[in-house]
């Protein structure tokens, strides 16, 4: 939030409730910036660990996007990602008189063209001993119950990781407001179960996203 001496995001709290006007950090959670980023700054985030960052079923470290430039995302299942993230988010409720935290795009990212996210060794490992099964993810069939337990299992990744934002915020700050951004339909919401998010007991509210190709997708 520093631009040179001057701390923007303090300015805008205060200058936001000398207004009246309520003022939530908007945090993107897992998703960390692009490739031209990656490349052209060493100190980047995603130049860490590489292992840290998240793979899709090809192999992929990035989520292609032609028009914003290829997308990188930390790990949601891995510790250390997940302690980094919600470091941030103390930070923020700590040491800013933030009315809430506003989650955007809490889950795994879209189809990579014909390939999904979260196979990274660790958290195949990780769904094969919580779940049972054997064999590599990336040949289970689809509407088979191995693929609908993969599913299933990633789900539960990031309901889990908005349990630990509010355990923090009520932890932190338990007059904070937690929002999400959830996608259009609730039906078809890829890999995130919002309903079950929505039961923890903090004050919660779901932001539906309009930017879509049509009014039926939000009516519906």
């Amino acid at each position: 939030a520093q631009h040179g001496d001057y701390d923007a995001l303090e300015g805008f709290v205060r200058i936001g409730h000398e207004n009246g006007i309520q003022i939530h950090a908007w945090v993107e959670n897992f998703f960390v910036g692009t490739t031209s980023q990656k490349e052209s700054d060493a100190s980047h985030i995603s130049n860490h660990n590489e292992s840290w960052l998240l793979l899709d079923k090809n192999g992929k470290n990035y989520y292609v996007s032609a028009e914003y430039g290829n997308f990188i995302f930390l790990n949601p299942q891995n510790r250390e990602c997940r302690d980094l993230v919600l470091s941030v988010y103390r930070e923020l409720l700590e040491n800013y008189d933030i009315d809430g935290l506003h989650l955007d795009y809490i889950r795994y990212p879209e189809h990579n063209g014909d390939a999904d996210f979260g196979y990274n060794q660790d958290t195949i490992a990780d769904f094969k001993a919580k779940y049972g099964h054997t064999g590599d993810p990336r040949s289970y069939k689809s509407g088979s119950k191995q693929y609908s337990d993969w599913i299933k299992y990633r789900r539960e990744v990031i309901t889990s990781f908005v349990k630990e934002v509010n355990d923090l915020v009520k932890a932190v700050k338990p007059e904070a407001w937690i929002t999400a951004a959830c996608y259009p339909s609730l039906v078809d919401s890829p890999r995130r179960d919002v309903t079950t998010a929505m039961r923890y007991p903090c004050s919660c509210s779901l932001c539906n996203i309009s930017y879509t190709p049509g009014k039926r997708t939000i009516s519906s």
